[in-house]
């Protein structure tokens, strides 16, 4: 069977370097499959089952479940009003014929109806980051652990924040796109007066995260509820295969980054929006779990913590753009803040903010940016001086690191 994907070994870092930056088909020549040259990831990060898969097979899918998370995000207000229209009173008594004998003082009665459109919504937001994770898996085809962890991390900060807008608006996102499209000033109004006043909300969410958050990370809930899922806690490690072994191990001491990453970012970027028009009440909460939030994660990085292969900073880039985002959002929540007071002088000295910020985001970027690629000097240098350090360099390097596991003869 034809395979999309080809690891090549090099005996020396130039000619790797002159590789991944040679363009190998001109553009003008059609090619139904492109050519790409990327730098090969590691080999324990690699999806062998996807391997064999064509780049734009990946690409296409990839955009698919994109354009579709993005509209779920818009309509998130539906799926919210949904849960809670399903979970009242004369729903229940619809379709449940036991239910309007219950007292009203009856706990059943209460829970379910006090608490079971937050319970279920609470279940939801749980399970989106498993169901995106089988889907970059099983549908995208991507092909390295990373990438999954990358894609899911993207789109679950996306769905938080669809969540919290509609939880502190009580308004559709495609609303605020409608408005803003026939009178982008009502819009900003509409915003300026709505979200100052659920500061409360915030407040209770930022301590939610740090004193029920925080400790579950602490217990590893989620990963001791994925071995027990896998049965591995059912039957003596003796009797494991291999397979199930890795399994206990992965989901027991493998940091997930696609949950860490969007909870940092939403309580940060919480902080960064309200610090300008509440920040007494926002802010030392916010101060208070991230305190809480260091030494939990500094205490799981020591001592539960294992990779099992290293992603390059992957995910601290996306982060960073998306704390761009935080710092313009609050200053648009300021611009139309003083838009409710009628003070279109002071939004309007505002507006040059975001302008300046993204400019000065774009600068940093250009000055700073990350390189994908050795410079073909330092290669050279770093072939020259690696056989005087060691003569034997080359015996270190398994000529089976990207041989797919299964045909491997088995040395256990």
């Amino acid at each position: 069977e034809r395979s999309g994907t080809g690891f090549v070994t090099f005996n020396s870092l130039t000619a790797r370097t002159v590789a991944t930056q040679l363009v190998c088909v001109s553009p003008k020549v059609p090619m139904k499959d492109p050519i790409l040259v990327f730098a090969a990831p590691e080999p324990r990060d690699v999806l062998w089952e996807n391997v064999t898969l064509p780049y734009n097979h990946v690409q296409l899918r990839q955009s698919i479940v994109s354009a579709l998370c993005v509209l779920g995000a818009i309509f998130w207000y539906s799926v919210v009003v949904t849960l809670v229209m399903t979970s009242n009173y004369q729903t229940l008594s619809k379709y449940i014929p036991w239910f309007k004998s219950l007292s009203a003082s009856s706990p059943i009665r209460i829970f379910l109806v006090g608490y079971l459109p937050i319970a279920t919504l609470l279940l939801l937001l749980v399970l989106i980051p498993e169901v995106l994770t089988f889907v970059a898996v099983h549908f995208e085809h991507h092909k390295t652990r990373s990438a999954v962890g990358l894609e899911v991390a993207r789109r679950h900060f996306l769905f938080q924040i669809a969540n919290v807008y509609v939880i502190a608006t009580a308004q559709s996102v495609a609303t605020v796109i409608t408005e803003t499209m026939h009178s982008p000033q009502s819009a900003l109004s509409q915003i300026g007066a709505s979200l100052p006043s659920a500061v409360s909300y915030f407040t209770q969410l930022i301590l939610i995260k740090a004193l029920c958050g925080l400790p579950f990370e602490l217990l590893r809930i989620g990963p001791v509820l994925k071995s027990l899922w896998h049965g591995a806690f059912w039957k003596h490690t003796r009797d494991l295969t291999a397979s199930q072994q890795s399994a206990i191990s992965d989901h027991m001491s493998l940091p997930e980054p696609e949950w860490i990453y969007p909870s940092l970012l939403l309580v940060l970027m919480v902080c960064t929006v309200f610090q300008t028009i509440c920040p007494i009440a926002v802010m030392p909460f916010g101060v208070f779990y991230f305190f809480l939030a260091r030494a939990v994660y500094t205490h799981q990085a020591l001592h539960i913590f294992a990779l099992r292969y290293e992603t390059g900073g992957i995910f601290w880039q996306m982060a960073i753009p998306r704390l761009l985002i935080a710092v313009v959002s609050g200053h648009v929540l300021l611009i139309a803040y003083f838009l409710t007071r009628s003070r279109i002088d002071m939004a309007s000295y505002l507006l040059p903010l975001p302008m300046i910020v993204y400019w000065s985001w774009t600068r940093t970027i250009s000055t700073f940016c990350v390189d994908t690629h050795l410079w073909l000097s330092d290669a050279r240098a770093l072939d020259r001086a690696i056989p005087k350090a060691d003569a034997n360099w080359f015996r270190s390097f398994s000529e089976s690191f990207f041989f797919q596991p299964s045909l491997l003869p088995d040395t256990s």
